[in-house]
């Protein structure tokens, strides 16, 4: 199996090395426009979203590694 293709910052949260995780993890402005949320949470199946006044959303796990994402 094929490490999934992440960035250095992703990587070095996942891996435990980073000195900022949450420059990573957390809310963040996607790329593609709104907003992009990053967990990492071990060993979880699922995680879900629930915004404040808000219905839960499933978030996608992020192929490989413990860590889950919604935008």
């Amino acid at each position: 199996m094929s490490a999934p293709i992440l960035s250095p910052e992703a990587w070095a949260v996942v891996e435990a090395r980073s000195h900022d995780p949450f420059a990573w993890l957390g809310r963040h402005k996607h790329p593609d426009g709104g907003i992009i949320i990053r967990a990492l949470k071990p060993q979880a199946e699922k995680m879900w979203l629930v915004p404040k006044g808000g219905r839960a959303q499933v978030m996608t796990r992020i192929k490989g590694i413990d860590a889950f994402g919604k935008h």
